[in-house]
């Protein structure tokens, strides 16, 4: 028996695999808090490498040991082309791509896309699932200026270029919008199935309410740059279809019990369908890489997949000399919204 994706294609056992947290005796996940114990030491680990106290091969032992906890009582033998996780906290917060599948050495990036799935009950994300490239690539860069107490990130304030570069004349129009302020963000992720890039300074601090998000360009007569959270995200809406953040820390939302929600999982909760962000403080110059060879592969793809253009930008920054380590690329994730069944959301309506 086969399935079908939110694009209505055919999707076969071999393809689509769960990982439903629900389910816990299925795959071998006692509890969410043996989970968040069990990524804990990994996670540490990765970020650890950048005070330069951690071997990669520690990494890859560490990430063995999570795989087996996570995925070991998965009775197939040979990883999926495309892994949808569908779990909470904290397992929004493990690095699946370097993963490698029970069984095998090789991380997950080797052979496997990674969606992180988001269940919407909406029609209307049904009918807005489709695999058309907009006219326009909507493009937010604040790299920051000199007077910005924020370090200037000089590759993001040419990435519009790189990105026209990469895809060169495809059809799809960068539009690189002259003021990053959040209104100007908001309105943008307001456009109906508009696909929206946006490189900046990122934050999350999940002690603290509502405080992860992007640091956008300064005020006028103001010397902080304006911030834009992820509960004015929930307040306002989304309707893009693909969100891009090249940002540091987006995709992180602390710990299970915070309350607080990952900037990534707001702009998804509010309406994206697609959304790309990174768990841990990316690199500047990584981006440079990164995000060409992410669109060039977006675009050249048939059914135009963010995850597996993901895959292929990670690959692309592993299979350099300055790159190659995971931290570099394995905190990169997707989060897709997929749409109930019909008869799951009326069960679900009704339990509610």
């Amino acid at each position: 028996m086969s399935v079908r994706d939110s694009a209505s294609r055919p999707v076969s056992r071999r393809d689509l695999l769960k990982y439903a947290a629900a389910a816990p005796a299925v795959l071998a996940v006692p509890s969410l808090v043996t989970a968040q114990r069990a990524q804990a030491e990994p996670l540490g680990i990765l970020l650890d490498y950048a005070a330069g106290v951690i071997k990669a091969a520690d990494i890859r032992a560490a990430a063995k040991t999570l795989s087996t906890q996570l995925l070991g009582a998965i009775a197939i033998a040979q990883p999926p082309r495309h892994l949808y996780v569908l779990a909470e906290e904290p397992l929004n917060g493990v690095a699946w791509g370097a993963l490698p599948w029970p069984g095998h050495d090789e991380p997950l990036i080797e052979s496997t896309a990674v969606s992180l799935v988001r269940l919407s009950s909406g029609a209307t994300l049904a009918e807005r699932s489709s695999a058309r490239i907009p006219q326009n690539l909507r493009v937010v860069v604040a790299a920051q200026t000199s007077e910005s107490p924020l370090r200037r990130l000089a590759a993001a304030s040419v990435e519009a270029d790189q990105i026209r570069k990469a895809l060169g004349d495809n059809g799809l129009h960068i539009d690189e919008r002259s003021h990053a302020t959040p209104q100007a963000l908001l309105d943008l992720l307001g456009e109906s199935a508009a696909w929206v890039h946006v490189a900046a300074h990122g934050t999350a601090r999940p002690e603290r309410m509502g405080y992860a998000g992007v640091w956008l360009e300064t005020p006028p007569r103001e010397t902080t740059p304006a911030f834009l959270g992820w509960l004015d995200v929930l307040d306002h809406g989304v309707r893009a279809d693909l969100v891009v953040l090249d940002a540091c820390q987006l995709g992180d939302s602390g710990s299970a019990v915070s309350g607080n929600l990952s900037f990534a999982d707001a702009v998804s909760r509010a309406g994206a369908r697609q959304v790309v962000a990174a768990l841990w403080p990316v690199s500047d110059a990584a981006s440079a890489l990164w995000v060409p060879a992410f669109y060039r592969a977006l675009v050249d793809d048939p059914w135009h997949d963010p995850a597996r253009a993901l895959r292929a930008a990670q690959l692309r920054l592993r299979d350099t000399r300055a790159f190659v380590h995971p931290f570099f690329w394995a905190g990169m994730q997707t989060i897709e919204r997929l749409p109930l069944a019909p008869e799951q959301a009326a069960a679900r309506a009704a339990a509610h």
